[in-house]
């Protein structure tokens, strides 16, 4: 017996040292998380070295860039203040700003990338613009618009605002732009672009810049951080940019009094509510390309107390004073005294939100917050907004990127045992290392690669598939990084897309055991895909693979989808009576140049279906009736939008160089057929100009052999540049 509880003491004095081990340990610093098949966005020089190849002419570079941004910005008021033209800490934060912000912006990574670059000021609008045979070159980031010639180079401000055809139209300014994804509703009208280069400023050539913001993600043992492509259910609305001081003069009891005080002016009309608690769905509004707005939180920095606390309690804190582990419990060395200790809540995001979980002890506990460590608050147990579950932070954190918490024991307390601190912050999630379909690379890097001895860094990704039975499962997979493993393999398989959901970084402890995959039933339109562009000729394709919908109104499903794809977009939405909508409506925008719109579509029980899109210059909605459709079996469906015509007036058509908006697609139900009866499924939806050389949804090759031909990737220095 005496050697049994000589075993158990020596024990327990190892589990002691290894807290204080822990506890002396430095912070794992520097953490940037990659993969082999996604853009490095933590830096200027990541960017360039994934983006720029050797080889790659000037405009060959900067079109390779303007494609990079107009793949994961958003237009949107200005960002928060920040490191003045760091392209990687925006795209990092937030990934929205205004047309200034993203010309100085684009500009300054061009610089950063050796290019001669600045931004142009126009009548009410700027954009980017990089020179090189020996002229200047607009590249539009915010309009996500390029005015090439006819021989492939883009055009200058000065050729877009004078160029003339014979007849005295404005050649450039009149031709239609190349556009690509994200599109958005935005006054890039023919007419509007027009105006805008009345007239043009170009500033002086942008110089290499010493960045001061760096992407330092630090965790301590014990610590976990995870990132999601979808809004936090806890979270909801977050406004990170509105009125912080005033704001925080004001107090709020509740959530949804701050949220409801001043939301976002974009959805404020006269007359209506501010905002509706229940338009969103877990903090999320219909199409998920909104969710990278700056207006919800995404991502968690949890500190957990009471997880594993027998090694970790103290390792977490930054500091601590009087505290010791007592079981698994935090307890004061000298009960005569205060203890306490301090958790650092820094990261490079801005915090949205943030809340210590109840239940607290209502005796003994006090905790305080700080933006500086040495002016403290008290947030419990006064201070902080209290809802019921949790004591709310959100007027005191957001926009910030950093705060401290000082949790203290008063002197004769009990033990602590247990206390569950999180931070909400908002990031980009389009620039997040992401999974794609096959084999994928995923890396760590970090500046004491060593500390991973100690404590590694455990990475887990969430993503869905479909799997059997044509149901999507939802998959989790842990890697763990060690300072002879900084880079791990994760196979998705070939067959089946990921739809991405979340990855989680732990620091320290035992390796997460993965769940067995499980049914996922809830909603797939999450994983906006940053890689999934529109190129050359089209202006937008979307088969619905990745399980998003990329503005499509209507719910995905994957039991009856054409040649077996992942996904199908059904007409599910309901009417106010219960009834199907029968309309299938995709949001954005496009400017038709002989466009034509093709889709795969299923149909049965149906009459008829009326498609239309509206001028945005009339605001009259031209529109075609087909009749000719085969029930109950996946067809081809075409039309050109030049065959659309103005109802009141059959000889009015559309028009090269209109602005049309949206696509609606009604279908009429069949004779003595009900509405609940009526079947209408799209898939493979793709818009395009003249004729299709290379088809996304015949050759996954198509992009790159598009790219092959595009004519602004193969154009040549003018002759009298050289």
């Amino acid at each position: 017996m005496r050697g049994r509880w000589l075993a158990l003491s020596v024990l327990a004095c190892c589990v002691f040292a290894a807290a204080a081990c822990a506890a002396e340990q430095a912070a794992l610093a520097g953490i940037v998380l990659t993969t082999d098949r996604t853009v490095d966005s933590t830096s200027s020089e990541a960017i360039a070295r994934d983006l720029l190849k050797p080889g790659m002419n000037e405009q060959q570079k900067a079109y390779t860039l303007w494609r990079y941004f107009i793949q994961r910005n958003r237009h949107k008021e200005k960002a928060p203040a920040q490191d003045d033209g760091n392209a990687a800490e925006l795209m990092t934060k937030t990934g929205y700003a205004l047309c200034g912000t993203w010309a100085h912006h684009y500009a300054a990574l061009a610089a950063d990338a050796g290019l001669t670059a600045t931004r142009v000021g126009l009548k009410g609008h700027w954009v980017g613009a990089v020179k090189y045979w020996g002229d200047w070159h607009a590249f539009d980031v915010d309009m996500l618009a390029l005015y090439p010639k006819a021989d492939g180079v883009i055009g200058s401000p000065g050729e877009i605002r004078r160029l003339k055809d014979k007849q005295g139209d404005y050649v450039l300014r009149r031709g239609p732009p190349v556009k690509s994804f994200p599109w958005y509703m935005a006054s890039d009208s023919i007419e509007g672009t027009a105006g805008l280069y009345g007239s043009t400023s170009v500033g002086q050539p942008y110089a290499k810049r010493a960045w001061k913001w760096k992407y330092d993600l630090r965790l301590r043992p014990g610590m976990e951080i995870s990132w999601s492509w979808y809004g936090d259910p806890d979270v909801g609305f977050v406004c990170l940019t509105h009125l912080p001081d005033v704001r925080s003069k004001q107090p709020f009891k509740k959530l949804r009094e701050y949220l409801e005080g001043d939301f976002d002016y974009y959805t404020q009309e006269a007359g209506k509510p501010k905002w509706h608690w229940g338009y969103r769905r877990g903090g999320l509004p219909g199409n998920p390309l909104a969710t990278w707005n700056g207006i919800n939180g995404n991502g968690r920095l949890t500190f957990d107390l009471g997880r594993e606390a027998s090694q970790y309690a103290l390792a977490m804190a930054e500091s601590a004073e009087n505290l010791q582990l007592a079981g698994e419990k935090l307890a004061l060395k000298d009960p005569a005294k205060d203890g306490w200790l301090v958790l650092n809540f820094q990261l490079p995001y801005p915090y949205g939100d943030a809340w210590i979980e109840k239940p607290l002890p209502e005796k003994g506990l006090k905790i305080e917050l700080s933006h500086d460590g040495r002016s403290w608050r008290q947030v419990y147990p006064a201070g902080g907004v209290d809802d019921g579950k949790r004591i709310r932070l959100f007027d005191l954190v957001r926009g910030k990127t950093a705060f401290r918490l000082k949790v203290t024991l008063a002197a004769g307390s009990e033990p602590l045992a247990g206390l569950r601190a999180v931070g909400a912050f908002h990031h980009n999630f389009m620039v997040l290392p992401a999974l794609l379909k096959g084999k994928n690379t995923v890396s760590v890097r970090l500046a004491n690669p060593e500390a991973l001895a100690a404590n590694p860094l455990h990475v887990t990704y969430v993503y869905d598939q479909v799997g059997a039975g044509r149901q999507v499962w939802r998959h989790e997979r842990t890697m763990t990084f060690s300072p002879r493993q900084l880079t791990a393999k994760l196979d998705t398989g070939q067959k089946h897309w990921p739809l991405m959901r979340e990855i989680r970084i732990r620091c320290g402890g035992p390796k997460p055991k993965d769940p067995k995959p499980a049914p996922e039933t809830g909603e797939p339109d999450w994983s906006a895909a940053a890689w999934d562009w529109a190129y050359w000729g089209v202006n937008f394709w979307n088969d619905f693979e990745r399980g998003d919908r990329h503005g499509w109104r209507g719910r995905l499903t994957t039991v009856n989808t054409y040649g077996g794809s992942d996904f199908a977009l059904d007409n599910s939405l309901m009417s106010a009576d219960g009834t199907r909508q029968l309309k299938l409506i995709r949001h954005g925008a496009f400017l038709n140049r002989d466009s034509r719109f093709r889709c795969r579509l299923y149909v049965d029980k149906v009459k008829s279906m009326r498609v239309y899109s509206r001028n945005q210059a009339d605001n009259v909605y031209y529109e075609k009736t087909f009749t000719d459709l085969k029930q109950g079996r996946w067809q081809g469906f075409e039309f050109a939008l030049a065959d659309l015509a103005d109802p009141k007036d059959a000889s009015k058509k559309v028009q090269n160089g209109w602005f049309m908006a949206n696509i609606y697609m009604v279908v009429e139900p069949a004779e003595g057929a009900q509405k609940k009866q009526v079947q209408l499924l799209v898939d493979d939806v793709i818009c395009y100009d003249g004729v299709l050389k290379h088809d996304p949804f015949q050759d996954p090759g198509a992009p790159r052999k598009a790219l092959a031909d595009d004519p602004i990737w193969n154009a040549s220095p003018p002759k009298s540049s050289e």
